[in-house]
């Protein structure tokens, strides 16, 4: 068995997925993964909800993926998992193909509560709006259906093909908490329908199978 890696190799990889091409560092420019780090100020009950894309990304079907971590994520995912595959004929008749999406659950380690940055307390007020420090910049606070429970931290949705032996994940998607599987479903596949291309890989999907959660017009639009 090989030693498991530290926690902060990873933590590395990640930064030099999300900052890019290296460039020497310069006073005026701040690498996008230190605005990730840290304590972050912010107000959860102001955070927006998120609206319906399916218009959207539709007008947007031609337009490519925008150049950010995601999309360094995918295209690692399909690189070295997703086009080796294929070329096993692990994913089935590329001219038919038959998608299945499901969403999940993911609770962030980092704490729900946060630092204050008012002095409520000392004056015996233990519940006020002011903003409030959080180590992790982008969770929120969702309902969890299936548990029946509210959550911290994050939605996530996947494609998938399923053949004979086991799923193989062709697409993976998060978004904060509050985000509805009802906009990560469309989202995932808009994203998942541009990576075939963007890779050369020529596909037609023939069906997508959705839990029944993601029954809504919009989705079959």
């Amino acid at each position: 068995m090989s030693p498991s890696l530290p926690g902060g190799t990873f933590d590395a990889f990640v930064d030099r997925l999300e900052d890019g091409a290296y460039a020497p560092p310069y006073p005026h420019r701040v690498r996008p993964s230190r605005l990730r780090k840290g304590h972050h100020r912010r107000h959860l009950i102001a955070d927006a909800v998120t609206a319906r894309l399916v218009q959207a990304l539709l007008a947007a079907a031609d337009q490519p993926r925008p150049h950010e971590l995601l999309t360094c994520r995918e295209d690692l995912l399909f690189q070295c998992g997703v086009l080796p595959s294929a070329q096993r004929g692990l994913l089935g008749d590329l001219q038919a193909l038959v998608l299945w999406g499901a969403g999940a659950c993911l609770s962030t380690g980092a704490s729900p509560h946060g630092r204050p940055t008012c002095d409520c307390r000392a004056h015996g007020r233990y519940r006020c709006d002011h903003d409030r420090l959080y180590t992790d910049p982008t969770a929120t606070w969702g309902y969890d259906a299936y548990r029946e429970v509210l959550f911290f931290g994050y939605r996530y949705f996947q494609h998938v093909v399923v053949p004979p032996d086991h799923p193989l994940p062709l697409q993976i998607l998060l978004a904060s908490g509050h985000t509805s599987q009802c906009t990560l479903s469309p989202t995932s596949l808009d994203r998942l329908l541009k990576l075939f291309p963007a890779h050369g890989l020529p596909v037609t999907v023939r069906a997508a199978v959705h839990d029944p959660g993601l029954d809504a017009q919009g989705l079959y639009t």
